[in-house]
């Protein structure tokens, strides 16, 4: 009985890929990574929606949540870009703050990159 149950077990196959033959399995193309267009959220119309949304709705909601304090934003008057500005990742609220905080000059051009 455990010669059996012995044999059984080395025939098994334990977490490796089955026994089928890959020239038995269906024709799967190669995945070829496409690239995500993202031309259309640099475009005149999305840039003033995202404006508009981020003025008229994002930085009310904000505001009516936590009291904000900004300190040293004229330091951005002389600093050309390319810039980062990172957060110490207090809240979810990071990103909305950062943004809502900027001048109109620097959060046009900000893009949110947050996992």
């Amino acid at each position: 009985m455990s010669s059996d149950l012995r044999t059984v077990a080395r025939g098994w196959r334990w977490g490796r890929v089955p026994l089928v033959p890959a020239s038995a399995e269906p024709h799967r193309p190669p995945y070829s990574q496409r690239e995500f267009p993202t031309a259309w959220a640099r475009s005149p119309g999305a840039v003033a929606v995202r404006g508009a949304v981020q003025r008229l709705g994002l930085r009310p909601l904000v505001r009516s949540q936590v009291s904000v304090r900004v300190r040293g934003r004229e330091v951005l008057d002389d600093v050309g870009g390319p810039v980062l500005f990172v957060a110490n990742h207090c809240s979810h609220l990071d990103a909305p703050l950062v943004l809502t905080t900027l001048p109109e000059r620097w959060r046009r051009r900000t893009a949110v990159a947050a996992a």
